[in-house]
């Protein structure tokens, strides 16, 4: 409320109309005015005193769902209290004769499995990218829109009980060969999604696992003997290997898989059908 206050202050000294959104906490305790399971009067006073601040307009109003997608019968009923909390805060500020503007709560996941929820618009995330799970993304009829690609520098022979990088948690138990790919953490590719934890890379729909420990620029694939892809670019994150299992497998999510990759990667921004690029 404080920050309202002195935006207002700042608008008013520059002569400006700021438009925002007010965001109402039901739960999600990030941003937001709280309001609390039982609204009270004295709250629907303070949103009301908000409106009539000068130089702001409200042109919406908003909360946020913590859980949404869940199965958990717990987590349902704490959404549908959130859902019933924020209809409670809308129809109040209503009686009082304010105009709210767009109302809106439902997140990607709210957005397909609840649209009983959607109210005037939704707020679509990941979705918006293709970074589902393919279930949903073939309910949404949508395809990852970001891929990852990693050249393979080096090949090596490795002997019965050569051991491969750091940690050694890699031993060969016959004469295998390895491939050296030149992606790292430093990238942003976990370095979990090493250790043996069978995570693969693909080149034309075969895959390869990644063994032994992720290195800060590099890592490493076990290979058919009789393959030879030095110098060509396997893809880490693709409809094989899609970013929404990657981060499942790192206790995490799409979003974090893909806001990690660094700067340091460069992008490629195609238009059009990605299939034909």
């Amino acid at each position: 409320m404080v920050t309202l206050l002195l935006q207002s202050r700042v608008a008013k000294q520059y002569k400006a109309i700021i438009s925002m959104h007010l965001k109402i906490d039901t739960g999600f305790n990030r941003l937001g005015l709280k309001s609390g399971i039982n609204v009270t009067k004295e709250f629907i006073d303070d949103v009301v005193a908000l409106y009539s601040l000068p130089n702001v307009h409200f042109t919406g109003i908003y909360t946020h769902f913590p859980v949404a997608g869940s199965d958990q019968p717990s987590d349902i009923c704490f959404q549908y209290r959130q859902y019933q909390q924020f209809n409670e805060v809308c129809i109040l500020l209503q009686n009082r004769g304010l105009r709210l503007g767009l109302r809106h709560c439902s997140n990607s996941k709210a957005m397909l499995y609840n649209p009983e929820m959607n109210l005037d618009m939704v707020r679509v995330g990941i979705y918006l990218y293709g970074l589902g799970s393919k279930i949903d993304n073939s309910k949404l009829n949508v395809k990852p829109a970001a891929s990852l690609n990693a050249l393979v520098i080096l090949e090596k022979e490795l002997l019965p009980g050569d051991t491969v990088s750091y940690g050694r948690l890699f031993k060969a138990r016959s004469s295998q060969k390895i491939g050296i790919v030149a992606l790292g953490f430093a990238d942003g590719y976990f370095r979990s999604l090493g250790n043996n934890s069978g995570t693969k890379v693909y080149w034309e729909a075969r895959g390869f696992e990644i063994i032994g420990k992720i290195c800060m620029d590099y890592l490493m694939i076990l290979l058919p003997e009789d393959l030879r892809i030095v110098g060509q670019m396997v893809e880490v994150i693709s409809d094989d290997s899609p970013a929404y299992l990657l981060g499942k497998k790192v206790n995490s999510t799409a979003g974090e898989i893909l806001t990690s990759i660094t700067d340091r990667v460069p992008r490629r921004y195609v238009e059009g059908d990605v299939d034909n690029a």
